[in-house]
């Protein structure tokens, strides 16, 4: 999506729906972890969920929007079984 007046402060614009725009690369890296390239749809939320299962953090997940990636962590059970992303 151009910028209509990129003096007038403006310096990037998001959420447009072209795949380049949509799909964004999200990387976990720790020492010890081992490599993997999971087809599961991931989303940005997913990171806060993940990070803190990483560093041994508790969350309210039935709270948040995103959901821990157990190909990165070791995931808590769900707080709210039946709901599924999108349907809160």
């Amino acid at each position: 999506m151009p910028i209509a007046e990129p003096h007038a402060g403006f310096v990037a614009t998001h959420g447009s729906p072209w795949d380049y725009d949509r799909r964004v690369p999200i990387l976990f890296w720790r020492a010890g972890g081992q490599a993997s390239q999971p087809e599961a749809h991931v989303e940005t939320v997913d990171i806060m969920p993940t990070a803190a299962a990483i560093l041994g953090l508790t969350t309210d997940l039935g709270r948040i929007d995103g959901h821990c990636r157990p190909e990165v962590a070791q995931c808590p059970a769900p707080q709210t079984p039946g709901i599924e992303r999108g349907q809160r």
